[in-house]
């Protein structure tokens, strides 16, 4: 019997600028404080931060801000492994 175990690592196209991971880790930093989405918003409007796209935030934009890093996280975290079982 013989495997062959291919690794492939995902490399992102578009890695997150560093404004970007600076708001993520003030969110995670507040999220994990206890505030909820729109607190957080509220917090970070009247702080002078502004989205990505230098709008104001909305409590949908701090879920998503996370929910995005997370599956972006997983997504590259992870890897492929095939086996090939045809010398059996």
């Amino acid at each position: 019997m013989c495997f062959t175990a291919i690794v492939t690592t995902l490399i992102p196209q578009f890695p997150p600028s560093s404004y970007q991971n600076k708001l993520h880790k003030k969110i995670l930093e507040l999220k994990k404080s206890g505030l909820g989405y729109r607190r957080i918003a509220y917090w970070l409007n009247d702080n002078g931060y502004k989205t990505p796209r230098a709008h104001s935030f909305k409590s949908g934009h701090v879920y998503y801000i996370l929910k995005k890093r997370r599956l972006r996280d997983e997504k590259y975290s992870c890897l492929l492994y095939t086996s090939d079982a045809a010398d059996e």
